[in-house]
């Protein structure tokens, strides 16, 4: 039977509960009213779901009797955002969620196979070092999950792909298979609404129905409107608005709290003394490197705030953009002899957007449409060593493999491991590794949502700590299924960057919400907090481990800062991931960890 309450306990440590089934001895936190351990236990199998799970509870046993037969694809039945182990006669299963942001980490100890959802804590069991290969591949190849997400910052720990499971048998025998295989995408606008518009629901009313206190964020967009407009049908929301000097989000918030029933509306305004880059010296140590590091005043700032009103669920709308936004590299699937009417249509109406000649958008398209993935990554390990050219503009978006990384701040000796990493993927894999038949489009959306996800763990670990337990509903399995079962030139169109979520809330929201076609500018906010920081940034950079390693040019890093500082547009995000990760060096080897330099 289901057991929807935490499973007994046979002991506690340090706020910790730890269960034990057969060869697992399973760990976790504290759940909270919308995160659970839900246990199922049926002959030959027992199920153990740690997160949010919104599977009726009635179909529970059913799955873990498919499981129990050897069906992994009954894992395909499970919705919501959570881990899954599964203890079967012979061997344990674990796997993460489709989004990514609950990975499953592994490493191979003297007596057992450690899993957990820390990559840290993985390391401590084992010996081993940060591996700075790895780190490297990640800052150079940002958006580009799939060729580094099955490392760490940490030698000998291992990340379990999303869609794929972690099988562990008798002996420490460990193999990864992929599980999950997504059809070809084929619904309609009408048809991928509709669901998208059920699934929304339930994912938001599943944690509404088990809170006591439910605020949201208001941001004034779509994403987070929705979400918050949801959760306000089945019970009062305290919808939270941030306001900043320029921004004028908190205009269209406001009508949206006029318009909407149970939505109780508080504007928070953000003092200067947190915006980002300040307090770098206090940044938490993250279980990997974060850009959240540059945020983390602001964020806590808001999550005391949040904690204040007494919350105990906040729902927020991050992630939709990773699941409802096709990537531009969507015009290369339109490249063929029966779509090129489509093709035409769609870089014709983004030329105009972007100022662009639709021309060079058409030949950036067929040309990355006859370009097969592994001739992809090695043209991007050409690419960031600086050995050929790419597309300018728009077009340079275009493309297999993104491979923008920290362009003039990493030294030959990074690029060349980039670039290594790079062909040995290649070198393992004919297509890319997503968990379905992706076209090109797809597979970047995919690689991008799983790098976007995998980075948001962080905020959401830091806002539990605070004692807020925050959730997005758009990175729920049921809803990453549905809006990868559209088309991506379905998904996104030149009239319209949301048709589905715009087509679902169409009798939810004001229609000037709905159709809104602008958005609040926050890089502002980020240039301000770089001209109010830039002393204490700049003390970083000159002292930087990657630097002394030689692995960053940090006079070109520290260069940009003071361009960015006084007002020039720079590339924020390779700065705000290159300061996190300083940040988590500096961290980790106050905390005893052996530094070994490269070989």
């Amino acid at each position: 039977m289901a057991d929807r309450r935490a499973p007994h306990d046979s002991g506690v440590r340090s706020g910790w509960s730890v269960r034990d089934a057969g060869r697992l001895r399973l760990w976790h936190g504290q759940p909270g009213p919308a995160r659970q351990v839900t246990h199922v236990e049926v002959p030959g199998c027992q199920l153990f779901l740690v997160g949010v799970v919104t599977t009726p509870e009635r179909e529970l046993a059913g799955i873990a009797r498919r499981l129990a037969k050897g069906e992994v694809q009954a894992l395909g039945s499970l919705d919501g955002s959570r881990v899954v182990f599964a203890v079967l006669q012979d061997e344990v299963l674990v796997a993460g969620d489709l989004a990514g942001q609950l990975p499953v980490f592994y490493a191979i100890g003297d007596d057992e196979v450690i899993v957990s959802s820390e990559a840290g804590h993985a390391a401590s069991k084992v010996r081993t070092e940060v591996d700075y290969e790895w780190l490297i591949a990640r800052l150079q190849l940002s958006s580009a999950s799939d060729v580094w997400w099955e490392g760490s910052p940490w030698r000998h720990v291992r990340a379990v792909r999303p869609g794929w499971l972690l099988r562990i048998a008798a002996g420490k025998r460990v193999s990864t298979d992929r599980w999950l295989v997504l059809d070809k995408p084929r619904l309609s606008l009408a048809e991928g609404s509709q669901r998208l518009d059920a699934a929304l629901r339930r994912a938001t009313r599943s944690r509404v129905v088990q809170s006591s206190l439910v605020t949201a964020d208001l941001s004034g967009g779509l994403d987070s409107s929705t979400v918050a407009a949801l959760a306000a049908l089945d019970a009062p929301v305290r919808a939270t608005t941030l306001v900043v000097d320029g921004v004028d989000d908190r205009v269209a918030a406001r009508e949206i709290a006029k318009a909407i029933a149970g939505l109780d509306h508080q504007e928070l305004h953000v003092p200067d003394e947190v915006l980002p880059y300040s307090d770098l010296g206090g940044a938490p140590f993250a279980d990997e490197p974060s850009t959240y590091s540059v945020t983390h005043a602001w964020g806590r700032w808001w999550r005391q705030a949040v904690a204040a009103n007494g919350s105990d669920v906040h729902l927020c709308g991050d992630g939709g953009d990773g699941v409802l936004l096709s990537v531009p590299a969507y015009l290369a699937d339109l490249a063929t002899p029966r779509t090129l009417g489509a093709l035409w249509q769609h870089a014709n109406g983004w030329a105009r957007l972007r100022h662009q000649p639709a021309l060079a958008l058409i030949r950036a398209a067929i040309r990355v449409h006859l370009t097969s993935y592994r001739d992809a990554l090695v043209r991007a390990a050409d690419d960031v060593q600086g050995l050929q050219t790419t597309p300018s503009g728009w077009a340079h978006w275009i493309s297999r493999v993104y491979a923008q990384g920290m362009g003039d701040w990493a030294t030959p000796q990074a690029s060349r491991i980039a670039a290594q990493r790079l062909g040995a993927h290649a070198a393992t894999h004919r297509v890319p590794p997503t968990p379905g038949v992706f076209g090109i489009g797809d597979s970047l959306a995919w690689s991008s949502l799983n790098t976007y996800s995998r980075t948001r763990r962080a905020d959401v670990s830091l806002a539990l700590e605070d004692g807020v337990d925050l959730h997005s509903p758009y990175l729920d399995d049921e809803i990453i299924r549905i809006c990868w079962s559209i088309p991506p030139w379905v998904r996104t169109t030149p009239a319209s960057l949301k048709p589905i979520l715009r087509a679902t809330t169409s009798n939810l929201l004001p229609p000037e919400i709905v159709n809104r076609r602008t958005k609040g500018d926050y890089s502002q906010v980020g240039y301000r907090g770089l001209k109010l920081n830039v002393k204490d940034i700049d003390d970083l950079l000159s002292s930087s481990t990657l630097a002394a390693l030689g692995l960053v040019d940090a006079r070109a890093a520290r260069t940009a800062l003071h361009r960015g500082a006084s007002g020039v547009r720079i590339n924020l995000g390779a700065l705000d991931a290159l300061i996190g990760a300083e940040l988590w060096l500096r961290a980790a080897a106050d905390g005893g960890v052996n530094r070994a330099l490269l070989p």
